[in-house]
Formats: C-alpha cells, structure tokens, sequence
C-alpha cells in the first residue's frame, strides 16, 4: 500500500515538473526572441545586389584561407548603417570566421577599429544572421546554427579576455597565459605590465559600450543551448551552461544589459533546480519499482 502511494505520488510529481519546465522554457526564450529567425527572415534586403569580387583583399584569402562570397549576393545594409573598412572587404566579400577576425583584423588595431569591427559583426548576426554563412535567406533556419554561433562568439570573447592595449599607442595585441609566464620570470613581465593595460580593463574604464552587447548576445546564444540541455534533460550540458552564463552576467554589471539578463539567470537557476528534483524522483521511482518487484517475486 505504501509503495502504491509513493509510485502515484512519484508520478504526480513528475507531471508537474514537466509543466514547470515547459513554462519556465517558454519564460526564458523570451530573452533570445529578437534574435530568432522571424526577424531574420523579415530583414529581407531591398537594396542593389552589388557583383562580389573574390580577389578583394587577397592577402587575408591567401593568408587565412577565407572562400569568398560568391557573385550577385544581396546587400544587407545601405552606406548610411555600415561605413567601416572591414565590413566593406571582409563581411561584405567573405565568409566571416572568427579564427581569422581575431588574427588579421584585431591585433595590432586600435580600440576604435575593434569596436566598429565588432559592431558589424553583432549587426549581422543580429539582424541577418543568414548572411554570415550564405548569400541569401532562402531555407536559412537560425536554430540549425546556434552551436556556430555560439563557438564564433567564444572564440573572439578569448581573445577580448587575453588581449591587452598599448597606453601610449593604443593598439591591442594578445598576450596568451603562458606568455605572461614566460615573462613573469624576468623584468620583462613588469616593463610590459607598465606599458600595456588588459583589454577588458581599459573598456570598462572608458565606457566602450560595444563590448556589454557582445557579452549580451553571447549569453542569447548560451541561453538557448541551455534550454535545450533542460529540454532533453540532460542535468551536465545543463549545469556547464549555467556556470558559463553566471560568468557572462558579470561581464554585464554596470550596462543596460545586467538587470534583464540577471533575470534570465535567475530563471534558469530555477530550471536547474527543477531540473534536479526531477532527476531525484525519477532515481527514486526507480528505486521503488525494483523494490516492489522484488517484494512480488518473493
């Protein structure tokens, strides 16, 4: 009797952990809802197709290895919204990839370039994420790229974290780990540290806004994947995207970002949560009906 009641409540349990999920999930997709591909569908171009030249910038193609856009591609943007240098020879004309972005375009360039830089590329997968991977929106589903999405954005956040600005030139260059413990091991280290400022320091310092919308769109995407994890139940996925959100928040305090995306997090430590309570009662459901089966074939 006692068995029988604690399977009905196992299952009763279960029900309504599931309908908390599904709402929750629901809750928190509403932070990536601008970034879905309703919008990306709708931000159809409707200016001139411009005749794309594949030997533009040949020095990044030969170096980095980039396959060019091919001809007739849409234009996404007027000259009004986009006016830098780099998306008029490297997004305009080239598949982005941020291995390459971070290598040619952001070392040795200065705060001013990587911001504008970056705005581009936030603008792009922001508005028309399709034209970051092909040459029009025809069958492009944003869902289908979310992992690319979110390894490009990793890759560029590591060299955000790992760079440095020159205080008298102000350019940035990337100094790995294991390059500072190399120079650590001599005066070298504090004859840099005297010249140079962390990257992300000297953002902070100066208000360079650019870089909490960077951080903003990377937890959309993290968010997501999170979602999914929860989804499909899958507690380790789960609980490692939460640990990363947690840190993507801090880099949000201070902006127009933190108060929003702190709610988010705060719902997805909630989904967490339930998500681990869930896994209890199933292991104890388990449990249970071994026991029962037991007792019956004794």
């Amino acid at each position: 009797m006692l068995s029988t009641r604690l399977k009905e409540r196992s299952v009763e349990n279960s029900k309504k952990t599931n309908g908390l999920l599904l709402y929750a999930l629901i809750f928190v997709c509403g932070t990536l809802c601008a970034h879905d591909e309703v919008k990306s569908e709708q931000t159809a171009a409707t200016f001139t197709a411009p005749v794309k030249d594949s030997q533009s910038s040949p020095d990044v193609k030969s170096q980095a290895g980039e396959q060019a856009k091919s001809a007739q591609t849409t234009v996404v943007f007027s000259e009004q919204e986009i006016k830098s240098d780099f998306y008029k020879t490297y997004i305009e004309t080239f598949y982005p990839r941020a291995m390459v972005i971070r290598n040619y375009f952001f070392e040795q360039k200065t705060i001013d370039e990587i911001a504008q830089a970056l705005k581009d590329i936030l603008k792009v997968i922001v508005d028309v994420p399709w034209f970051y991977v092909a040459n029009n929106n025809k069958g492009f589903k944003i869902r289908h790229y979310w992992e690319f999405f979110d390894d490009q954005l990793f890759i560029i956040d590591d060299y955000i974290k790992n760079a440095y600005v020159n205080k008298e030139t102000k350019k940035v260059c990337s100094k790995k780990p294991v390059d500072l413990l190399g120079l650590r091991r001599s005066n070298s280290y504090f004859e840099f540290m005297k010249k140079n400022q962390r990257f992300t320091d000297y953002c902070n310092k100066h208000s360079v806004t650019v870089f909490k919308d960077f951080y903003a769109l990377r937890f959309d995407f993290m968010i997501k994947l999170f979602n999914e994890a929860i989804l499909f139940k899958d507690y380790s996925p789960a609980l490692k995207l939460y640990r990363q959100l947690s840190r993507q928040v801090t880099q949000l305090e201070g902006s127009l970002h933190e108060v929003r995306y702190r709610n988010s997090l705060a719902v997805a430590q909630q989904l967490l949560d339930i998500l681990r309570q869930d896994m209890v009662l199933v292991s104890r459901k388990g449990e249970l009906d071994e026991l029962v089966e037991h007792r019956e074939v004794a």
